[in-house]
């Protein structure tokens, strides 16, 4: 049953694409493109093929010189470890302080103006000058 249903589809599909009016087409301008590409794009893939393959050729022990390296120590010294464990333990210390042991303090302000006779005794000694 399936298979002349199928054939029956494509006896159909055949009388269409007979029957098919060509004037009913639209024209269109068709434009011919090159898919080859130009000389630039030629030069520059054979400069990549010669530098790929300089990069090959490449030989490390007749170019490269040896270069002398000198390995430091990024660690600091003993001295300057010690100097900032001592601050940080000062910081530690005053960030932590207790403010509850203190004792309660009152301020008396002492105010010494000079007397008459000390003011008296300036002048008479700022003139002689």
């Amino acid at each position: 049953m399936k298979a002349i249903q199928e054939e029956k589809t494509q006896v159909e599909l055949r009388h269409s694409i007979d029957e098919f009016d060509k004037q009913k087409l639209k024209h269109t301008q068709v434009d011919e493109k090159n898919p080859l590409p130009d000389q630039e794009a030629l030069k520059q893939e054979k400069q990549e093929l010669e530098f790929r393959k300089s990069i090959g050729e490449f030989d490390k022990q007749s170019q490269l010189k040896p270069t002398p390296t000198e390995e430091k120590n990024p660690l600091p010294d003993f001295t300057a470890i010690s100097e900032e464990k001592r601050e940080q333990e000062f910081r530690h210390s005053i960030e932590g302080f207790d403010k509850s042991d203190m004792k309660h303090t009152k301020t008396a302000e002492k105010v010494f103006l000079p007397s008459k006779a000390d003011i008296e005794a300036e002048k008479a000694g700022g003139d002689k000058k």
